[in-house]
């Protein structure tokens, strides 16, 4: 495996006889080993690049740090916003734990965006009652023009990327990226996906 292993160095390899390449990016800056990308800049070049299509399934989102009252993170939604605007499609699904507090309006306000639309997935309840850490989409991928990928360890928050250590895998090839959208089509035309409701008011579904 090449030291770095990064987008100027990528590995190369196959998936059912198809050529893909990967690379590794971390973050937050100042905390990323020698030579590597970093996890944020890797994931805006996808949005950033992307000429038609921009899909991605995350656990939560919001641009508030952790503990500030005020002043918004805006790295990931300015570059989904300007995605939208210049014609591309923004698919996005966000777990129902991102809803019932201040992201709310966040998560509403992108929906209401040119050319971006969201969900909510909402997984059935145990029949015995609220399980931690469970029955809720975990999933932390993004997929750009069906030919380019990024699976990550970080949701999308500002504490996640500026102050919490990540990691991430970068797939270039349509063979890498067809079961990340294999994926985000089974929950985008599920049943537990739902687009966002911009009247309604989320109770909170997280209990710790």
């Amino acid at each position: 495996v090449k030291d770095p292993l990064n987008s100027s160095a990528p590995e190369e390899a196959a998936i059912g006889g198809a050529k893909i390449s990967y690379h590794l990016a971390f973050g937050p800056s100042g905390y990323i080993p020698k030579g590597y990308d970093n996890e944020l800049g890797e994931m805006l070049r996808l949005i950033n690049g992307a000429k038609k299509t921009v899909r991605a399934q995350v656990m939560t989102y919001s641009l508030t740090k952790h503990g500030k009252k005020s002043g918004k993170w805006r790295d990931l939604d300015d570059a989904l916003r300007a995605a939208g605007k210049r014609g591309v499609k923004v698919e996005l699904v966000f777990a129902d734990w991102a809803m019932g507090g201040k992201a709310d309006e966040d998560i509403k306000s992108l929906a209401r965006a040119k050319n971006v639309s969201v969900k909510i997935s909402s997984l059935p309840p145990y029949s015995k009652g609220f399980i931690p850490f469970a029955r809720v989409e975990h999933c932390k991928y993004l997929v750009a023009d069906g030919v380019k990928a990024i699976l990550s360890t970080s949701n999308w928050a500002p504490d996640y990327f500026l102050s919490t250590r990540g990691a991430a895998v970068v797939l270039e090839g349509a063979a890498g990226a067809a079961p990340l959208e294999d994926i985000f089509g089974k929950v985008w035309n599920g049943p537990y996906a739902k687009p966002v409701d911009q009247a309604a008011k989320y109770p909170p579904v997280k209990k710790i």
